[in-house]
């Protein structure tokens, strides 16, 4: 178990921290390693691709906001699409929402037709639409270097058997990244001019002149190297009153949760970024109007530079409004953080509950131990300083009884939050836990492919009635049908797929039972906006 107070400014020598050249040489591959700003590649274009569907008001991708300002800082030509589309939102029918996928997909090809290399980042749920996006670029642009990343292909590549799958489901993909794209953006833009160089690219895996799949060696993990990253452009990106956008102030998180990607992705190792990196990043998007934002680090009070982090901001007077998240644990042990991030205006404070169950608590290696004592403490401190307290939940692993279940949903209804995030457990279709999850109809195609979870609610029922049982597999797809009007035909659905011990029919009927009409159900969208436009009153 990870000693959490060991994180703090002055120990974090304690956390491996690799130097630049360690890392190089485990990789093997030092000389295409270049130094962001010190190369000039004014000659190069590069299209940035985030298919991942929102109504135009969700956060920017931070990681493609970050691969373009380290491109722009080697003068590189570089530029970012979005699939924000509000009006796609009021689709009803999926043949309407299609018609506006198929126009994005469209533009980004034609935009990305004179583009030496394409990089599209992408999720579980839009898997396919990423897959679409890079087919059409090549019809577009045969000669491109078209690369797959995000961290679904880390969650691919760390799985070993599915790492080449981006390869076997469409021959428009050259490459994949499955390592950190900052350290390697810059080598890729040499290897669109010269193919062989991505044999000496680390963190990859490609397609070999000969068509075999490739993988390269890892790029080990480098602290120093944040530090050096430049401010954010957000003026890449389409912004409108209503948009919010999120940051970093770490890579990684210690506490190996198995329920959590984060651990998995960044090997267990935390790598806090200097306070000067997140505050430049706050500033270069305040200076663009944009005051909302998140912090998206688990263990953020924990974070070595939040003091200093909180008192620039309120030195600078800034006008913004900002959530983080923590455990209920350090909210309760350290009221001076909380002090200091009130003062600051962060509005709220997420911490993870997650369930009632001591054996679940158990069985998924959670560090923290919450109990109904200590999250009320939490959320009692948050809310002495009119900030607001917001728990995670999760529920229907595969040894729960429904009345684990009913009892994870009671606890958490009682502990006085302001907001809840609830999760149903789902073994991920790329996951080792993939054959937990059963489905009796055999007439409905088992082809991940066509796994399309990132559409509006409307359509949601109708996608999940004609899709693999692989659709259901996201922690969000139960809660999701919470919020609009109940299907009987989707009930019908559920009763044939079963997860663990118990019809999906069944755990779903505990949630509408317990759940549904309390108010206290969201869409994780429209959550992120109402705690950043709701400041919490006595």
């Amino acid at each position: 178990m990870p000693n959490l107070e060991r994180i703090t400014e002055q120990s974090t020598s304690l956390i491996p921290l690799p130097t630049l050249k360690e890392g190089v040489q485990s990789a093997e591959k030092s000389e295409l390693l270049i130094n962001i700003g010190k190369e000039r590649l004014s000659n190069l274009k590069v299209s940035l691709i985030d298919p991942y569907w929102s109504p135009g008001d969700i956060g920017p991708h931070i990681g493609l906001a970050q691969l373009a300002s380290v491109l722009g800082a080697s003068d590189v030509d570089v530029s970012i699409s979005e699939f924000g589309n509000e009006e796609a939102g009021k689709c009803i029918y999926v043949s309407d929402f299609q018609k506006y996928e198929r126009e994005f997909v469209d533009q980004v090809s034609n935009k990305s037709a004179d583009a030496q290399l394409i990089g599209i980042t992408c999720s579980h749920e839009n898997y396919s639409r990423a897959l679409a996006v890079a087919d059409a670029c090549r019809r577009a642009n045969p000669q491109a270097l078209i690369v797959l990343g995000g961290s679904f292909i880390n969650m691919l590549d760390k799985n070993g058997e599915l790492r080449f799958l981006p390869f076997q489901d469409s021959k428009s993909v050259d490459a994949v990244v499955y390592g950190e794209g900052e350290r390697i953006i810059l080598p890729l833009c040499q290897a669109s001019q010269k193919r062989d160089l991505l044999e000496k690219i680390p963190g990859i895996s490609f397609r070999g002149n000969g068509g075999e799949q490739k993988r390269n060696p890892p790029i080990t993990q480098n602290p120093q190297e944040l530090s050096q990253l430049p401010p954010i452009d957000w003026g890449k990106f389409a912004w409108n009153e209503n948009r919010f956008f999120h940051l970093v102030s770490a890579r990684g998180c210690p506490l190996g949760c198995s329920f959590c990607f984060e651990s998995v992705v960044w090997d267990g190792i935390y790598r806090p970024l200097k306070k000067d990196n997140v505050y430049q990043d706050v500033l270069s998007a305040y200076d663009k109007g944009l005051k909302k934002f998140s912090i998206e680090d688990s263990i953020f009070l924990l974070y070595p530079g939040l003091k200093d982090l909180c008192e620039s901001i309120y030195k600078d007077e800034l006008d913004v409004s900002w959530f983080v998240w923590g455990t209920a644990r350090d909210i309760v042990k350290h009221p001076d953080r909380l002090d200091q991030l009130e003062k600051a205006g962060c509005r709220s404070v997420i911490f993870g509950v997650e369930s009632a169950s001591e054996k679940t608590n158990k069985l998924t290696q959670k560090v923290e131990k919450v109990n109904s004592n200590l999250a009320g403490q939490a959320a009692e401190m948050l809310h002495k300083r009119n900030m607001l307290a917001q728990g995670t939940f999760i529920a229907g692993l595969p040894w729960e009884s429904l009345k684990d279940i009913e009892t994870t949903f009671d606890y958490g209804l009682n502990l006085g939050l302001d907001f809840h995030r609830w999760h149903i457990y789902m073994p991920a279709w790329w996951s080792n836990g993939r054959s937990e999850i059963v489905d009796k109809n055999r007439e409905v195609s088992q082809d991940w492919r066509r796994v399309s979870l990132n559409v509006p609610n409307s359509i949601l029922p109708d996608i999940l009635l004609e899709s693999p049982i692989y659709s259901w597999c996201d922690e969000h797809t139960l809660v999701r049908l919470l919020t609009i009007p109940d299907s009987q035909k989707l009930q019908r659905r559920m009763e044939e797929i079963t997860l663990g011990q118990h019809r999906l029919s069944d755990i779903y009927g505990v949630m509408e039972t317990k759940l549904r009409d309390t108010g206290k159900v969201w869409d994780e969208g429209d959550l992120y906006k109402e705690v950043l436009d709701k400041k919490r009153t006595p």
